[in-house]
């Protein structure tokens, strides 16, 4: 196995282990992993308005709004 092999096999075993850590925080709060990424941006940029929250994140105004409810 090459070296470059080797990092990104580690970097996605590293990828994987973190989010089964942070599923169990959030599994504890009641959180969606999709919201905490939105609360994320939100504690970023407390003034964005819901349409800069979606193109920051790359997903529509509506799905937002989703995450929002």
């Amino acid at each position: 196995m090459t070296l470059e092999k080797h990092i990104i096999r580690e970097l996605i075993t590293f990828a994987i282990k973190h989010r089964k850590i942070m599923q169990n925080y959030l599994d504890a709060t009641g959180v969606y992993h999709s919201q905490h990424r939105l609360l994320m941006e939100i504690s970023r940029n407390p003034n964005a308005s819901q349409t800069e929250l979606a193109r920051r994140m790359d997903v529509s105004s509506a799905t937002i709004a989703v995450f929002i409810a």
